[in-house]
């Protein structure tokens, strides 16, 4: 249930994912030719090894309380990252999406993941969370933060944003409550995790928001340790995987 974002992929990149033995990315949607060809004329996409989805958002199988949501954002279309990832998002498929700045990618993992934690319900324990996405920086992590708050307005979504150049004090007490989707960047949150302050054996869902400029800014050790976290704990409870 990863979704990996870039703004682009280069060899690189793919060859620290291949290296590293990184989960194979896939999402495989089945559409009629038909329901495809008019959406894709429309934004002139192309898509590979998956097809392009319904242009609506209220056909793409968000929660009514989501829906609202964007509604009152004045958000009635998807763009295509949008209409090609969420659904299989919400299946619970991993997902790598390339798609160029201002295309909206933060609501193509964001608005499925909320909608997931919404429907599976139950308040998050404390020192915990359900959800990780992980950013490169801090002025990322607090614009994911921000829409967040506005996609789960009227819903009893709980976040929190990790990052350094401030006081950890305040993100340790908040974390001890326990929230439901953690926004970080990999530095201050190892930080976390090795204070004890916050544990990622809850996490169901986990998002790297533009995983290319987190390896160029040489956090790929830091990446790939938390990576490693998570593996363990899933490969430990092999029926978490299948929820």
């Amino acid at each position: 249930r990863d979704f990996c974002l870039s703004r682009g992929l280069g060899d690189v990149y793919k060859r620290q994912l291949t290296k590293r033995g990184w989960p194979r990315f896939r999402a495989v949607l089945s559409l009629p030719r038909e329901d495809v060809r008019p959406f894709r004329r429309r934004y002139a996409c192309t898509s590979h090894r998956y097809s392009l989805t319904q242009s609506q958002f209220d056909t793409l199988g968000l929660s009514e309380a989501l829906l609202s949501a964007i509604t009152k954002m004045g958000l009635v279309t998807p763009t295509p990252i949008q209409a090609k990832a969420m659904p299989a998002v919400l299946k619970g498929r991993d997902v790598l999406g390339i798609a160029q700045t201002g295309t909206g990618k933060t609501a193509a993992f964001a608005l499925p993941v909320i909608d997931a934690i919404l429907r599976k319900g139950g308040r998050a324990q404390p020192r915990s969370c359900k959800a990780l996405f992980l950013a490169p920086t801090r002025e990322l992590a607090v614009q994911i933060a921000e829409n967040v708050k506005a996609y789960s307005a009227g819903t009893p979504i709980r976040h929190m944003t990790i990052f350094g150049g401030v006081s950890i004090r305040p993100q340790i007490e908040t974390a001890a409550r326990g929230v439901d989707i953690v926004i970080a960047t990999p530095g201050r949150l190892l930080d976390m995790i090795d204070q004890k302050a916050l544990t990622l054996s809850d996490v169901r869902h986990v998002v790297l928001d533009e995983a290319d400029r987190m390896l160029d800014m040489g956090f790929v050790r830091d990446v790939m340790r938390i990576v490693k976290m998570l593996s363990l704990i899933h490969i430990s409870e092999p029926t978490r995987q299948a929820e």
